[in-house]
């Protein structure tokens, strides 16, 4: 058999990078952040103009549901673009105000385009749709002054609606010019339009000290991974309790590492040696984690990798011998391991203040003891392997002749099995 024909036996699972997706939150997260941010704004102004303006007979009328239609279409589409990482909030911003017009439309026909607010609705989410997008386009002072931008229209949203109740409401026309003329508007201008600008540099403060957490985040995460792996990670940030918590499992545990490492690295730089350690390990991680390994360390030239499925550690040790043997071929050296299966304690281990996430028990020694008697390019395991592999024993591996070896701080001999690729 194949290194390819057993690759594509196994399941391929690509874990994203679980620490950033758990900081940045989920997608209904940032939907209601979309929603309460900048969706609803304008909305929810036009939802107080029509009230004051015609009462309780809001309630009556399609404008009301058409908003709020609008308005978290809109909130849906941005946020899921902004949880996929996509740019298209200037067009996500019109979203909303083109729910509206279609659905006022069919029930005001032409007329709806005589509404001062309706103009308005698109007024504004053109412009904060523009600024926010360039916002996110541009780097620096730049950038930075769109953000600052994007708030302050937003902002002026409660002029500008403020500007539209005094002209609806009263019965003479009322410009821009005559409405300043009123010492309280500008008043209410300057106020409006100070907060527009302070909210938006605590906007641009905000997103600085944010992408400043997230590559703090991610380079824990990174730390992190190195240390318990991308699968149980991503199960610790759901469930720290039972994911982390030590308990009594049954698993495949597989030991491997390089014969005659001590004699060839007497002979080298110690830049040398961990230059070929680190390829080593790289091509060991790329399998373990191809056959989604529990966990797996490092010591030294030995890798031990744990599996809760028995095929999945055979085929990992299969491949380990082709892909790390042919690495090592090249100077002289190869690989011996041991897959031994069996109860164990997994969890995390150590004191209050220092805890490491390990395998520990005579399931763990038993399987060093195979790796330590295997030949050079041998795979030994026990007879436990082979009882919990029953089926299909025959089609992609094969057990030689077994024999019997005298571990290190075992009483009794132990039975191991050669194991070799199936026809």
């Amino acid at each position: 058999m194949t290194e390819s024909s057993i690759d594509k036996t196994s399941s391929l699972t690509l874990v994203p990078q679980t620490s950033s997706v758990a900081f940045r939150g989920s997608l209904l997260h940032h939907v209601a952040h979309e929603f309460f941010s900048n969706s609803a704004h304008f909305p929810l102004a036009n939802i107080l103009l029509e009230a004051l303006l015609h009462g309780q007979e809001i309630l009556f009328e399609p404008d009301l549901y058409a908003l709020l239609c609008g308005s978290l279409i809109q909130a849906w589409f941005l946020g899921l673009w902004e949880f996929k990482g996509k740019n298209r909030k200037f067009i996500g911003n019109l979203i909303g105000p083109a729910v509206y017009t279609v659905i006022e439309f069919m029930f005001d026909g032409m007329a709806f385009f005589e509404g001062f607010n309706h103009w308005a609705y698109w007024g504004f989410s053109i412009l904060i749709g523009l600024f926010s997008f360039l916002g996110t386009k541009f780097d620096g002072k730049t950038g930075e002054l769109f953000i600052v931008l994007e708030n302050l229209v937003r902002t002026l949203i409660m002029l500008g609606m403020y500007w539209i109740f005094e002209i609806l409401s009263k019965p003479v026309n009322i410009s821009p010019s005559v409405f300043f003329t009123d010492g309280s508007h500008v008043f209410f201008a300057s106020v409006v339009v100070m907060l527009g600008i302070i909210i938006g540099l605590e906007r641009v403060n905000s997103m600085m000290h944010m992408e400043k957490v997230v590559e703090l985040t991610d380079r824990l995460g990174e730390y992190s991974e190195w240390l318990l792996g991308r699968e149980l990670l991503s199960r610790a940030l759901s469930d720290p309790e039972t994911s982390l918590g030590l308990r009594r499992r049954e698993r495949y545990v597989l030991f491997m590492d390089i014969r005659g490492f001590t004699a060839w690295s007497e002979l080298h730089s110690p830049e040398v040696v961990v230059g070929m350690l680190n390829r080593y390990f790289s091509l060991s991680e790329d399998v373990w984690q191809r056959f989604q390994a529990v966990k797996a360390k490092y010591t030294g030239d030995e890798v031990m990798a744990v599996f809760s499925d028995g095929e999945q550690a055979i085929k990992a040790a299969l491949v380990f011998t082709a892909v790390v043997g042919k690495l090592l071929s090249e100077i002289y050296l190869s690989v011996g391991i041991g897959v031994h299966y069996g109860p164990l304690m997994e969890g995390a281990l150590g004191s209050s203040k220092v805890k490491a996430y390990d395998v520990i028990g005579d399931t763990v020694n038993t399987a060093k003891r195979l790796c330590d008697h295997a030949e050079p390019g041998e795979i030994l395991v026990s007879r436990e392997v082979l009882a919990s592999l029953q089926s299909g024993l025959n089609s992609w591996f094969k057990a030689e002749q077994s024999r019997f070896i005298q571990a290190k701080g075992k009483r009794e001999l132990i039975e191991v099995f050669p194991l070799l690729k199936g026809d």
